[in-house]
């Protein structure tokens, strides 16, 4: 099932594929989106809480009103608070004007603060205030504004840990701690990752006004595959893109089209799986360095470097865990 949104992609762009983690996030989705509750989404950077927040919206009753979307790193420290409060002329050295603050923007609608873990006891205070009292009072003045708003929280922060350190409202905690959606980190969706890339290639390559078909070779398929995803999908959307930018002819992509800054993140078979198909491809070419450099898409001195210099790879006994 896809979740359609007319302000961002679909959220089965993102979330596409037969994984049982994929399938539970859905299944959360279709269950939470539509309640009036709060909604906290705990995932790693890059997985895609910001698309999923919107679809959360989407399918609530408040799909036609207001979505603002705030990431608290985003915004200095010491303006924080200012921002979403909002403030009156005056309240502050450079307050020149009366200002709405986010959480007044977001009234009837859907505010979505990624970040959590990084609000201040004061922010916290504010936050915790409004979900109480649907209320929120600008700075410099004296009475509360009544709202009306849904909030989604995303964090990459323990935030019961930050709790036991006292550096998270424990009031706060228990108000957004459920319901939780937990959004899974590509390394924990390997089956959807050659599904995700096939597609992200082709939009890539429709994009760029290429014609040419989005067909990753085995050896390709399998680097993808076993890459530990540091960056999640966002990570798989730019590595595609890469590759659609490489590509100059209605080829099989492979390997090579790789940018090296992925490589190097990759695990040692990654990298291994590059050396590999770069000597069958100069096997290929009879030895000519030049037409194999050209055919994998690199330098000849990356190819030399590429062959030169094999991956240092541990054995798993020697790895830190």
């Amino acid at each position: 099932m896809g979740f359609m949104s007319s302000r961002t992609q679909p959220v089965s762009d993102l979330f596409f594929g037969p994984s049982e983690a994929n399938k539970r996030l859905l299944r959360d989705l279709r269950g939470f989106s539509p309640t009036p509750y709060s909604i906290l989404l705990l995932g790693a950077t890059g997985t895609g809480k910001t698309v999923i927040a919107r679809h959360i919206r989407d399918l609530s009753p408040r799909q036609a009103q207001p979505f603002v979307d705030c990431s608290l790193p985003g915004i200095a420290e010491e303006l924080r608070h200012a921002e979403l409060s909002g403030y009156r002329k005056g309240a502050f050295t450079g307050a020149v004007e009366d200002r709405v603050g986010l959480l007044e923007s977001a009234h009837r609608g859907t505010l979505f603060l990624d970040e959590l873990g990084y609000a201040s006891l004061n922010l916290q205070q504010l936050l915790l205030t409004a979900l109480e009292s649907g209320s929120v009072r600008r700075l410099g003045e004296v009475r509360d504004r009544p709202i009306d708003v849904r909030f989604i929280f995303a964090t990459t922060c323990d935030l019961s840990q930050m709790r036991e350190e006292g550096a998270f409202l424990e009031e706060l905690y228990y108000r957004v701690e459920c319901p939780t959606i937990r959004v899974p980190a590509l390394a924990a969706r390997r089956e959807d990752i050659v599904p995700l890339a096939s597609r992200f290639l082709r939009e890539a390559l429709e994009q760029l006004a290429k014609p040419y078909r989005a067909v990753l070779c085995p050896d390709l398929s399998e680097t993808l595959t076993s890459a530990p995803w540091p960056g999640n999908v966002r990570q798989l959307k730019s590595a595609c893109r890469y590759i659609a930018v490489r590509l100059d002819s209605d080829r099989i992509a492979d390997p090579g089209d790789l940018p090296d800054s992925f490589l190097k993140e990759t695990s040692g078979k990654a990298a291994l799986t590059r050396r590999d198909w770069a000597k069958a491809t100069l096997d290929r070419t009879g030895g000519n360095k030049a037409k194999a450099a050209r055919d994998l898409g690199m330098s000849r001195q990356a190819l030399y470097r590429l062959l030169e210099n094999p991956p240092n790879i541990q054995p798993p006994c020697a790895q830190r865990i």
